[in-house]
């Protein structure tokens, strides 16, 4: 059973978000849309909890099948997904857009984080 949950989003024939949540790994199911009728798509992480070596891996290869013509945007990433983005050659494509991500907020004051 896939721990991943994508829902997608149809803003016309040629624009797609896809909202993701729970988390990437060995058991995730990415859907089987077509890319070749797209001009942008928009992945959103928000709900992206962890992702482990082999979702990744996974993630990757899925990905790599978006044509490079499409103009990919990255929304709402998780602290999770940002680490991945920086260490990890493939995980983003070249020409990407990051729009939007979350990270902790450490408090100097008080040392709390948020």
């Amino acid at each position: 059973m896939s721990s991943l949950t994508v829902v997608e989003k149809t803003e016309s024939a040629a624009t797609k978000t896809l909202f993701f949540s729970g988390v990437i790994n060995e058991d995730s199911e990415f859907p089987g849309i077509s890319f070749k009728e797209l001009k942008a798509i928009t992945f959103d992480l928000g709900g992206i909890k962890s992702l482990n070596s082999v979702g990744i891996r996974d993630w990757i290869t899925w990905r790599r099948k978006i044509p490079a013509n499409v103009t990919v945007s990255f929304r709402n990433c998780s602290q999770s997904v940002i680490e991945q983005m920086n260490i990890l050659d493939g995980f983003v494509p070249i020409n990407s857009v990051i729009e939007s991500f979350y990270v902790p907020y450490v408090c100097n004051d008080c040392e709390s984080v948020d």
